[in-house]
């Protein structure tokens, strides 16, 4: 790593004055092991209403570690964000981007300094890419992986009625069945990305009437399958209850 020698440069650089400005740079700094992460989520200007539904119901899967934005201001600019969603882990800060992460990630990465979040997820809809979502995680405010996914037969949360809602902030059970997601590398990658996302806090143990939601990815003929299941558990007569 290269060393600063511009005296210009380095009077530039606003240092902590005190001891709680420095504990807060601190946490800011890339961490080897780190806290619970926080996910943003945007649209662009042309994302369709399914796809505001799937970030919405990714929202609510990452909640209460997930920031979402649905509207531009023309007079603020596209990067401002709101000081409420700054406060809040969970926030609705609306906002409409017209860029797109594939060809400039510069302003999703300023997105994610300002929110302090290491994952992201962006949707739009194009004739050339209808139905697309794009998933990724930075590290040290700069884009470390993405993928581009394009998605159909989706049915939203919102669709499946009588089903007991989870709990906010419950780890789930993340699956994954598919030859693919152990010998190519690309779905061994794309893994390793959904579990960093879906995966939830880490924790030291959990309880058996914990585990309220499983979600399963299978790979198969060139596709991720994604469901989400509400777990019931019902009683067996053992100790074990019936799944």
């Amino acid at each position: 790593m290269g060393v600063i020698k511009d005296k210009s440069v380095i009077n530039k650089i606003r240092k902590a004055k005190t001891r709680k400005g420095k504990r807060f740079l601190e946490k800011r700094e890339p961490q080897v092991i780190e806290a619970t992460k926080t996910a943003i989520f945007t649209r662009g200007s042309t994302a369709s209403q399914r796809c505001v539904q799937l970030l919405k119901d990714f929202c609510l899967l990452k909640k209460p570690n997930s920031v979402y934005f649905n509207r531009y201001d023309p007079h603020v600019g596209p990067f401002h964000v709101s000081p409420h969603s700054l406060s809040v882990p969970y926030s609705l800060s609306h906002r409409k981007e017209s860029w797109h992460p594939m060809d400039d990630s510069q302003p999703l990465e300023r997105m994610s300094a300002k929110n302090n979040s290491t994952l992201f997820a962006f949707a739009n809809h194009t004739k050339k890419r209808p139905n697309n979502v794009i998933i990724g995680r930075t590290f040290d405010d700069h884009v470390l992986d993405m993928y581009e996914l394009g998605f159909d037969n989706y049915r939203s949360l919102q669709e499946f009625k009588g089903v007991p809602k989870t709990s906010v902030g419950t780890k789930p059970i993340v699956t994954f069945s598919g030859q693919a997601f152990d010998v190519e590398p690309d779905y061994q990658r794309l893994k390793n990305l959904l579990l960093d996302f879906f995966a939830g806090p880490d924790v030291e143990a959990i309880r058996l009437s914990g585990l309220e939601h499983c979600i399963q990815f299978v790979a198969l003929d060139g596709k991720v399958l994604m469901r989400s299941y509400r777990v019931a558990l019902k009683k067996s007569g053992t100790r074990l209850p019936r799944v």
